[in-house]
């Protein structure tokens, strides 16, 4: 049996991705080197490194001995990121471990993402994850709760490094001239499908707003029975913001999402049995800034 939810909304995003991340800074003229190589596609040195200061709060970041070892440095990626409401309180307690209270309304972040050029050690990958809106000292937070990836290496980096709940899994990455599909296999045999078409959507002030709102929420994991927070590397940024401010290297399309997830026999708690019942917002986001990502 296929369950299939259907939504449209346009809306502006935030690159989410997380990893086993640490404090980098941007090498502009290898940076220039690498887009120079590219078609049609001009880079103009001085703007770059004022794009690069704007992603990392303005701010000169320090280069540590840590820093300099970094395994990851994303060069490079793009997917497709969904915020959905749900109505199963019983299930979405269950997922949400007992140290997070539940929120004020059920809200899923889902998203694919190909992280497909990185400049350090590490094998290009794709990662799926969905996060759980929580409430951690009276304050929202995500949790991420759902995480399969189809690197090892990024697996036992996720999970030792910041307590992710990576898993290996069998997912795909199509782009069409509109359409772009992430589809999901993983270590349980269930599998999904997550659909996005971007022609004809602009984009409005309040679904701008949405996604800002949603994403100045702290991203918080458990590890060791410590709380860690993601951030990007710099500190936080809007990443709205940078994509106005920089289009020729953040791009953002909002449109219409279709989500299908296979279902199961299988009695266990899983993530995709969180029926949407509402897909609030849903985007396509295209990033060439450089970035890593570290603990608060």
């Amino acid at each position: 049996m296929i369950r299939k939810y259907i939504g449209t909304l346009t809306l502006l995003g935030l690159i989410t991705m997380v990893n086993f991340g640490c404090i980098a800074e941007l090498d502009v003229n290898e940076y220039t080197d690498q887009l120079g190589k590219q078609d049609n596609l001009q880079v103009n040195e001085q703007e770059y490194t004022e794009a690069e200061r704007v992603i990392n709060q303005e701010k000169d970041v320090e280069i540590t001995d840590r820093e300099k070892s970094k395994p990851y440095r994303y060069n490079e990626n793009d997917g497709i990121f969904l915020f959905y409401k749900t109505e199963d309180e019983e299930l979405y307690r269950k997922l949400l471990p007992k140290e997070f209270d539940m929120p004020d309304e059920m809200i899923v972040h889902l998203f694919i993402v190909d992280f497909y050029d990185l400049d350090s050690d590490a094998d290009p990958y794709k990662e799926m994850s969905i996060s759980l809106l929580a409430k951690h000292n009276d304050e929202n937070i995500w949790h991420c709760i759902y995480m399969p990836v189809t690197s090892e290496q990024s697996m036992m980096a996720g999970i030792l490094g910041l307590g992710l709940p990576k898993t290996i899994g069998n997912i795909e990455f199509e782009r069409a001239e509109f359409i772009f599909t992430g589809t999901i296999v993983d270590d349980q045999n269930r599998s999904g499908e997550i659909s996005l078409d971007t022609k004809g959507d602009d984009l409005s002030v309040a679904e701008v707003e949405i996604v800002r709102n949603f994403m100045s929420y702290p991203k918080i994991n458990i590890l060791k029975g410590e709380f860690i927070e993601m951030t990007r590397a710099g500190g936080a940024v809007n990443i709205i913001d940078v994509a106005e401010r920089y289009s020729e290297f953040v791009t953002i399309k909002g449109g219409a999402a279709t989500i299908t997830f296979e279902s199961s026999t299988d009695t266990k708690a899983h993530p995709f049995d969180l029926v949407p019942s509402e897909i609030v917002a849903a985007y396509y986001m295209h990033n060439k800034i450089p970035f890593s990502l570290d603990r608060k």
